[in-house]
């Protein structure tokens, strides 16, 4: 490789490392996300009046199926966000480019 000119290969690394470097900002708050959100999902109602704790109460109907869809949702911007779009982005540079040196922008 010469000095001065830039390949899709050094491209890819730099999206790779970009990709590594943000997936600890992207993944902590869904992650604690999905945590606060595990027992609504499965149900369980926490009373801190009467200190009970009931599975499969009235009052969580509701929030059983919202909290389902938040956490759906969750995961699947999560999947979308790290692994198809920087694929898609990729798969395009890849066919555009095809092994041609990708040309240095005028400074």
């Amino acid at each position: 490789m010469r000095f001065g000119t830039r390949s899709l290969y050094d491209k890819h690394t730099r999206q790779s490392a970009a990709k590594y470097q943000t997936q600890w900002p992207l993944f902590t708050p869904r992650i604690r996300s999905l945590i606060a959100l595990r027992l609504t999902v499965i149900g369980v109602n926490l009373n801190f009046f009467t200190r009970e704790i009931v599975y499969g109460a009235p009052s969580t109907q509701w929030w059983t199926e919202l909290s389902s869809a938040i956490a759906g949702g969750l995961v699947v911007a999560t999947v979308l966000t790290l692994i198809v779009t920087p694929a898609m982005l990729m798969l395009g540079e890849k066919e555009r480019h095809l092994g041609k040196p990708v040309p240095l922008p005028n400074e």
